[in-house]
């Protein structure tokens, strides 16, 4: 009867909402693409792959050194900021208390919530900026980061830094992590 009233006014029933489509895989060898709501037109206009993750930049020892002055600053402003914002939640957690308790301190709730918002925002900001850089930020509490490099034979490792040390002095492979951190000296470049 509902459905009837709606009609006469000139709207529909509503559908059921679609999930959303996942995003495309391309298929391993001897697999099907998977059926993800995309027509099959749109799919060969994007390449997989395309424009949706970025190209790795891969570092010399002397491009990495020069980013390092960059880096530093970048990563004392997102650790700071990291310490606001946890620092800003914890007051709007005791807010929240306050608020439950019956004190009228919603007005600063919301005031305290548009500073957090900005905070994380501003991480946000200075999250690009590491990426932009071309680096990968393993911890920013140990302020460890690694520069991806091409080594002999086209090999990937990486150029391991933190945050104290005065420059690039250690690598490791991809697989190794900073356990398995060796000298830069023992770095195995092409001869040229």
């Amino acid at each position: 009867r509902g459905h009837q009233a709606d009609r006469r006014r000139g709207s529909r029933p509503r559908a059921p909402a679609r999930p959303p489509a996942a995003p495309f895989r391309e298929p391993l060898a001897g697999q099907r693409a998977q059926d993800d709501g995309v027509p099959a037109a749109a799919r060969r206009r994007i390449r997989p792959g395309a424009e949706l993750t970025p190209a790795v930049r891969y570092f010399t020892v002397p491009e990495a050194q020069a980013a390092l002055p960059r880096l530093r600053e970048t990563l004392d402003a997102l650790r700071r900021t990291r310490d606001e914002a946890v620092l800003k939640k914890t007051q709007i957690e005791m807010l929240w208390k306050r608020l439950d308790a019956g004190e009228a301190v919603l007005t600063s709730v919301g005031e305290e919530q548009e500073r957090l918002d900005a905070l994380v925002a501003r991480l946000s900001a200075i999250a690009r900026d590491v990426e932009e850089i071309g680096c990968v930020l393993r911890d920013v509490d140990a302020g460890l980061v690694d520069f991806p490099a091409r080594v002999r034979g086209g090999r990937t490792v990486f150029l391991c830094w933190r945050l104290g040390e005065p420059e690039i002095a250690f690598w490791h492979g991809t697989g190794e992590g900073f356990a398995g951190r060796k000298p830069l000296a023992e770095l195995p470049l092409d001869q040229s």
